[in-house]
């Protein structure tokens, strides 16, 4: 891939490494346009061939022609610099749109007494999967769930706007230093209604 030289973007993972390939494809495996999201794959003499005694695996993760799927969420910008905007696994499908929590996240951790924002999948008896937004505040800050709510209201756009707000103390970390997402989300749960009155104020 040609690219035209330029300052490095501090916000991107760089660019392509030579003898290296690199495509961001949709759901389908259909490359996308620049600058569109989509799964990213690489492919290179020099990189994992495989999973060890384990052909169905292997074959999930890396295409007949070589292709292997990352499982990252990213585009390309016109002049080649990669950026990871999440994790397939972690993309929420709220009414058939797919919603990239990191893209919520950047957007709630602006409001000055947010410190750390995760944002989870919860149950939805209406529509199946909805948007619930984690936080940890900062020192010295008292805001109230509803009070978050109603402040990102017309910040974001409807479709990625989290439908509750739940402050904690502290979430869970795994062993190794990153928040346990699965135990948060069963924690987030535990405080929501459900299934008649799915958001509790």
């Amino acid at each position: 891939m040609t690219v035209n030289d330029g300052s490095e973007v501090w916000n991107t993972t760089g660019r392509i490494l030579p003898h290296v390939e690199l495509q961001i494809v949709d759901e389908y495996g259909c490359p996308v346009d620049i600058e569109e999201r989509g799964e990213v794959w690489v492919r290179s003499p020099f990189a994992f061939g495989g999973y060890y005694g384990d052909i169905e695996k292997t074959k999930q993760m890396i295409t007949e022609n070589g292709w292997i799927k990352m499982g990252d969420v990213g585009k390309l910008s016109t002049d080649g610099y990669l950026t990871i905007v999440g994790r397939i696994k972690d993309i929420i499908i709220r009414r058939g749109v797919n919603v990239h929590p990191s893209e919520v996240e950047s957007i709630v951790t602006t409001h000055p007494a947010v410190n750390i924002a995760q944002v989870l999948p919860v149950p939805d008896y209406r529509i199946g999967e909805d948007v619930c937004a984690c936080v940890t505040l900062n020192e010295g800050f008292n805001v109230t769930e509803k009070k978050l709510k109603t402040f990102f209201e017309g910040k974001m756009s409807d479709l990625i706007q989290p439908s509750c707000f739940l402050i904690f103390h502290s979430f869970p970390f795994s062993a190794s230093g990153k928040v346990d997402r699965k135990k948060l989300q069963e924690l987030a749960i535990g405080r929501i209604k459900l299934p008649d009155t799915p958001y509790a104020e």
